[in-house]
């Protein structure tokens, strides 16, 4: 039995500095096909939530379901996390949650589900009649409070399954924690600096001016790749990034804005992997 009982690609259509990001090439392989590729290697139950009709009828190709979005969700500014609860409500076996509980995303859920209240009903609706006809030649899906639901991106080309399976077991193993999230080490976060008003620098951390760099302490930062929850802590919209969040450290990652972007992930992902490709 796999040990993920959900996983949500979210793959916008719109992207300002790549056009199709999620549908270029990476090693020769459009980069979401590889996400869902991953994604059924860890679950049964793989969702793709976007904007782009042929992005979903990719999706579909390859078994994903293709849920359509909700354009007040779609934009550049809509964060992660209640695209991921949008896509999981169809799911949600009511009998498992406490009332209370389901009043409160149902509520929330419209709130961040669509922008000056005007919610695409019909669009939704729909969406939901298709889900049902999708999970006839699949186990019934149906998310309890402690049901695992993956966060995978798109653009994930450094998440691997044996990452994921270890934070499952992370999850498992702390009953208090809402989510694992992906991070990667970034001491020199601690150097850092900006510009004052004449261009000189003003650095942030003082009193680490003169620190070696293998002296800083350590720092971490979101590696952009994966969250891995609990289905009641998005649907709680729990920050992802919070004091409920533990990490688990990748060796590497890296964020693909620009094609010089991928072009770097490109050359990292082969020296990576250079005795499998």
């Amino acid at each position: 039995m796999k040990q993920i009982d959900c996983v949500v690609i979210p793959a916008r259509g719109n992207s300002k500095r790549i056009v199709r990001k999620n549908m270029q090439p990476f090693c020769g392989i459009p980069m979401l096909e590889r996400s869902i590729k991953l994604a059924h290697r860890l679950s049964d139950h793989v969702i793709v939530s976007s904007d782009d009709l042929s992005m979903l009828e990719f999706a579909a190709s390859l078994g994903a379901y293709p849920l359509v979005r909700d354009k007040a969700l779609a934009d550049d500014m809509t964060p992660t996390l209640p695209v991921v609860t949008h896509a999981l409500l169809p799911f949600i076996h009511t009998d498992s949650f406490d009332e209370s509980l389901l009043d409160f995303f149902h509520v929330n859920i419209q709130k961040t589900h669509a922008q000056d209240n005007q919610i695409q009903q019909e669009d939704f609706i729909e969406s939901i009649k298709n889900m049902m006809q999708w999970q006839e030649d699949r186990p019934i899906l149906h998310l309890t409070p402690h049901s695992k639901v993956l966060c995978l991106y798109a653009t994930a080309m450094f998440a691997t399954e044996q990452i994921i399976l270890e934070s499952c077991t992370l999850l498992d193993t702390n009953p208090n924690a809402a989510y694992v999230v992906a991070m990667l080490e970034a001491s020199k976060v601690f150097r850092s600096f900006c510009l004052n008003g004449s261009g000189y620098l003003n650095f942030l951390f003082q009193d680490f001016i003169n620190t070696r760099s293998q002296d800083l302490p350590q720092a971490f930062v979101d590696a952009g790749q994966f969250y891995l929850g609990k289905a009641e802590s998005f649907l709680m919209q729990i920050p992802l990034l919070g004091e409920k969040s533990m990490g688990i450290k990748m060796a590497y990652a890296h964020d693909i804005d620009t094609m010089l972007d991928l072009a770097i992930a490109e050359s990292l992902f082969k020296h990576i992997n250079k005795d499998i490709l």
